[in-house]
């Protein structure tokens, strides 16, 4: 098995079926597999996809959040490589081979996170990678960082960036082995800025693929009526990797910053 392509839905059965279907029409000469975990849906997913031969359906009876319901489809994978697919993108092309053939052809890069181009409905593109979070987050965007990058490496077939996004994220079953699956203290938000920080500090480095070819309707699995629990999980997922890799006056400076940030929340009401 190449590659085994790893999905998680909660409640978004359209969309992920959309993916599916994006996978399967423009996926060609891999041998590949999808593993669909359901993170205790309460629409009709387990029904419509348990039906779906085509699929490894896992059903989860609790919601594990993004790392963990990852690390479960990991753990059911045959594949050399994962590629971790958010339920709210569409492949248009032959992407994933791509990644499997730059994965496969360049062992000296010693790739951690592979990632690639990710583009909205009107193919701008959108939130590919980032930066790891530090004491200093909220100076250096990731737009900057990434429009940057992009402008400087446009000739380039591929780049070093710090952090590939965690909506398409491709990696091999030797750094899993390695490096670990995700942290479980993570339920949403950081998880992949931590595994990929955990990968950086084993020797791996993370690349983008210089092309695109999936969209990311981002946030569409996420509804707007649940924003205030979202700023919650970011918030809280900002903490957990700060005690894990902030040192000194970085994590000073950090515990600063979210400390006043708490007190601009606490006199909006958020």
């Amino acid at each position: 098995m190449d590659v085994s392509i790893i999905i998680v839905n909660f409640n978004t059965r359209d969309l992920t079926a959309q993916c599916i279907e994006s996978v399967y029409e423009n996926t060609k000469d891999i041998h590949f597999e999808i593993i669909l975990v359901d993170n205790a849906s309460s629409d009709d997913s387990r029904d419509y996809f348990a039906r779906d031969t085509r699929i490894v359906f896992i059903q989860s009876e609790e919601n594990l959040g993004f790392g963990r319901g990852n690390n479960l489809g990991m753990r059911y994978a045959k594949g050399k490589y994962f590629f971790l697919l958010n339920s709210d993108t569409i492949v248009l092309n032959n992407i994933i081979k791509d990644l499997f053939d730059f994965a496969e052809s360049n062992p000296q890069l010693k790739i951690g996170a592979l990632g690639t181009l990710l583009l909205d409905k009107q193919h701008r593109v959108v939130h590919s990678f980032g930066r790891f979070l530090s004491g200093s987050f909220f100076l250096y965007q990731d737009k900057l960082y990434q429009r940057i990058l992009i402008q400087r490496n446009t000739e380039l077939k591929f780049f070093e960036v710090e952090c590939v996004s965690g909506a398409a994220l491709f990696v091999s079953r030797e750094v899993v082995s390695n490096v670990g699956t995700f942290d479980p203290k993570f339920f949403m938000y950081y998880e992949e800025n931590d595994w990929e920080k955990r990968m950086s500090k084993a020797g791996y480095s993370n690349y983008i693929l210089n092309k695109s070819g999936i969209i990311h309707l981002d946030g569409a699995s996420f509804s707007n009526k649940l924003s205030k629990y979202k700023y919650s999980l970011v918030q809280e997922s900002r903490w957990i990797y700060a005690k894990k890799h902030l040192k000194g006056f970085s994590y000073l400076f950090f515990y600063i910053v979210m400390k006043g940030f708490r007190i601009i929340d606490f006199f909006r009401g958020r």
